[in-house]
């Protein structure tokens, strides 16, 4: 793999002559001596149940765990996804406002 790669680098930049200084660690440990990775990747559903106990009700996340894939149109899609979330609540709140508004002024 590492010849592919110097291959297309030296295609693309005829000036660079790249080396390989060292393997990455699993080249030279085995998985029983490395362990699991210190960077877990969740499940969707596992995320989200966590999701529901953050403190915060207004915070919102956007990051590649949420991501389909790395590509704008997934981006775009979680982006818009937050959107809707915030006007919804945005919405929401206006037709409480109205609500508590209407009250006040009918009381007796």
């Amino acid at each position: 793999m590492w010849d592919k790669i110097i291959e297309r680098w030296v295609e693309r930049h005829i000036q660079v002559s790249p080396s390989l200084v060292s393997h990455p660690q699993e080249y030279y440990y085995t998985y029983e001596e490395l362990g699991p990775s210190p960077f877990p990747v969740f499940e969707r559903k596992t995320w989200q149940k966590n999701r529901n106990k953050l403190p915060s009700k207004n915070a919102r996340f956007h990051s590649p765990e949420q991501w389909e894939s790395h590509s704008w149109d997934s981006q775009f899609d979680v982006q818009q996804a937050i959107g809707q979330e915030i006007w919804n609540i945005w919405k929401q709140e206006q037709i409480r406002k109205e609500k508590r508004r209407d009250r006040e002024i009918h009381s007796p």
